[in-house]
């Protein structure tokens, strides 16, 4: 839960004045209490229920980092793959560029076809990180 998402639910505690609100995300906990509520009394708080919408996992774009024609390395979408393993290589009047995983996760974008020519930049892979 990032500290925005707090900030959003201790302005509600106050505006709402809310004696206490408990959010649980996933693995996550959260319990917030309004210590300068006159309404201790839980009985007569109405019961909020706030939906968070689980955020978005983290992902890596993979950039060409040269021009040349790119051949892939045994990958597939859909497929795990560990920080440093070999997805592609780029090879560019003679010399060849290994592309690695910078993180470990699953392969979840392909975007260039294999054996065609690349531009420095481009997008080339996506992976969602593993936690």
């Amino acid at each position: 839960m990032e500290l925005k998402e707090i900030k959003e639910l201790m302005k509600l505690i106050k505006e709402e004045d809310l004696g206490e609100i408990k959010v649980n995300i996933g693995a996550e906990k959260l319990h917030l209490k309004n210590t300068k509520s006159p309404n201790t009394n839980f009985q007569s708080v109405q019961e909020k229920v706030v939906f968070l919408e689980e955020p978005e996992p983290a992902k890596e774009i993979v950039k060409s980092k040269n021009v040349g024609k790119i051949k892939f390395l045994n990958i597939e979408k859909e497929m795990e793959v560990k920080a440093g393993t070999k997805l592609a290589t780029i090879e560019t009047i003679g010399v060849t560029t290994d592309i690695k995983a910078p993180v470990s996760g699953i392969l979840t974008e392909i975007f260039v076809a294999d054996q065609s020519i690349v531009d420095y930049g481009k997008n080339l892979f996506e992976i969602e990180i593993s936690e």
